[in-house]
């Protein structure tokens, strides 16, 4: 077994409102910590659904997290959402789903990790937050926020 170490990162995007300053437009495409993110583990290259979540780990107040894995074995780290069967959000008035877009989103891992018995990366995830009526694989036609 050997110990790995990740740090979990968030960006998010200016959706909507005053326009905020130029550094604020800066610190929320800056990567931050994000604490408390639980991260599920499995085997193998992409979120295969018929495979079991073989660890989880959860981030610290400054993003960090360790666990311990086997060396030699490859490993995708995934979201939550990602960790249960795959469930396509519904079409609504507003919101329209792209079903393929989605299906491929919930296979691919947020990272990949083919564990050594030394010298490992660190595992640095980003994740994106969206505005709403931008969302991934999503197409929005509703009424924007001032």
């Amino acid at each position: 077994m050997v110990t790995i170490k990740g740090h979990v990162t968030q960006t998010s995007e200016f959706c909507g409102g005053a326009m905020p300053s130029p550094e604020k437009l800066k610190v929320l495409s800056t990567p931050q910590a994000l604490p408390q993110k639980t991260i599920y583990i499995k085997v193998g290259l992409v979120n295969d659904p018929a495979k079991s979540v073989i660890n989880k780990v959860t981030t610290d107040d400054n993003g960090n997290f360790s666990v311990s894995l086997k060396s030699g074995m490859t490993y995708c780290f995934i979201e939550e959402w990602k960790s249960v069967p795959l469930n396509i959000p519904q079409n609504t008035e507003f919101m329209k789903w792209d079903h393929k877009c989605y299906t491929e989103r919930y296979h691919k891992a947020d990272y990949v990790l083919k564990v050594k018995t030394s010298r490992n990366a660190v595992v640095n995830i980003n994740y994106h937050q969206p505005c709403f009526f931008k969302a991934y694989c999503g197409e929005y036609n509703g009424p924007l926020p001032p």
